[in-house]
């Protein structure tokens, strides 16, 4: 068991540290499917979409936790005691509150990536279409990070790349048009 988390650990970061390259616009056909996603959410709007995103896994979670500790209830003095006591119990309790830390860690990325490009000038329908793909991934993550076995852990480390792929690759957009605007 050890060695096997020890290399996904391993795939996980050479898979990281590809999408922090250039190559990480060729590693997903973002592109290609951007022809098909619509621009449901404007950039900065998006940004409320991604809180939503990120904090659902936490609110099913709520939803959980008097059933899983009826005498007890939501503890409001000591809640990260009562999640980690949860977690110990609950499977789908623990996979929600997973589901919604790695939220956490990827909306900053987001919000800056949305910032940035619309700062920067990107075309408003490309970050629009980019930020509606970005929440379909981030939605289909939590749903994958809940049901998921050996097979799905996988994909969902792959859905993972790609939504961290859309925001470095805002980020780098918005980086080059920045710096052509102080070029001229």
């Amino acid at each position: 068991k050890f060695f096997k988390t020890r290399r996904r650990r391993s795939i996980e970061l050479r898979m990281a540290f590809l999408a922090s390259l250039w190559t990480g616009d060729f590693l997903i056909p973002t592109d290609l499917l951007l022809k098909y996603t619509p621009a449901l959410f404007g950039p900065l709007a998006s940004i409320t979409h991604g809180v939503t995103t990120a904090y659902w896994p936490a609110n099913v979670r709520m939803l959980l936790q008097p059933a899983l500790e009826p005498d007890v209830g939501f503890d409001n003095v000591s809640p990260r005691l009562q999640i980690s006591r949860l977690s110990q119990k609950s499977e789908s309790f623990q996979r929600l509150h997973a589901a919604h830390c790695n939220q956490l860690e990827s909306l900053p990325i987001f919000v800056a990536a949305m910032i940035l490009g619309k700062y920067a000038g990107l075309e408003e329908t490309r970050l629009s279409k980019l930020a509606t793909l970005w929440i379909f991934l981030r939605n289909i993550y939590n749903v994958i990070y809940f049901i998921q076995g050996r097979t799905l852990s996988l994909i969902r480390t792959l859905v993972f790349m790609w939504s961290l792929c859309i925001s470095c690759n805002i980020i780098r957009e918005a980086a080059s048009k920045l710096r052509q605007r102080e070029e001229d």
